[in-house]
């Protein structure tokens, strides 16, 4: 199916402008560089700022069939350069800092040996987990030996990033979300809908850049519905037809 064609059947479904009120996460992965890695933390460059004291889980491959699951907490995250994005947009990369935490020895170990030699770590990936209780146990990164890397290590970065629907219907919606994901990247989206939660998946069609009076910049993304299920769709007709 041709985008034109696509784009033309997206039309024909009843679509219904909401404000907001029908609040989501979508879940897309994106290139995460390591520029900074130590025994207790690591400095990354993502898309969009993450949320202080979020815990994720990284996986981190030390070299052939050596790869650690880690747990992270986000420290600080902050602008690091802005880009020209072409046509008169902008598109500006954070670096974020993460600690490690519950860190087992026998990893704190492997980490420290991987470090001390040529091998050169990479990630994986990187995917946020529910908030574990207040009792952590991490090494202080300031203290640790660490590798400020000549060239970023290639990575990847699974972002759980909340949006707010503007537009939807039963063959795909329009959101409105702090990150640009890439054109026909597949995405996976979990929506509130009337209290009902549905996991969606979709592939992205279109997006712009919507700067806001408070000069924040935020990116309203069309997203076209694929493999949907009948209780996905009938939950969404029966919402659209509400509030038609």
């Amino acid at each position: 199916m041709t985008k034109e064609g696509s784009g033309r059947d997206r039309r024909r479904w009843p679509r219904a402008p909401l404000r907001g009120q029908v609040v989501g996460q979508i879940y897309t992965e994106h290139a995460a560089p390591i520029v900074d890695l130590s025994e207790g933390g690591a400095l990354l460059e993502v898309p969009c700022a993450l949320r202080p004291r979020s815990v994720y889980s990284v996986r981190l491959a030390l070299g052939p069939g050596t790869v650690l699951m880690l747990k992270a907490s986000v420290v600080r995250s902050y602008v690091h350069r802005v880009e020209s994005a072409g046509e008169g947009e902008t598109q500006i990369r954070y670096q974020v800092a993460l600690q490690f935490v519950d860190l087992r020895p026998s990893d704190q170990e492997l980490l420290r040996q991987r470090l001390a030699s040529e091998a050169t770590p990479e990630v994986a990936g990187l995917t946020e987990t529910p908030p574990v209780g207040s009792d952590r146990t991490s090494v202080e990164r300031r203290d640790s030996r660490r590798a400020d890397l000549a060239r970023p290590v290639a990575g990847e970065v699974g972002l759980h990033l909340e949006s707010r629907v503007l537009m939807l219907s039963p063959g795909g919606m329009t959101v409105r979300m702090p990150f640009r994901p890439q054109i026909d990247s597949t995405v996976t989206c979990t929506l509130d809908i009337a209290g009902v939660p549905s996991l969606l998946r979709g592939v992205v069609r279109d997006t712009h850049q919507d700067v806001r009076e408070n000069h924040q910049s935020d990116f309203v993304v069309g997203v076209e519905f694929i493999d949907l299920s009948d209780e996905a769709r009938a939950s969404i007709e029966a919402y659209v037809a509400r509030m038609a």
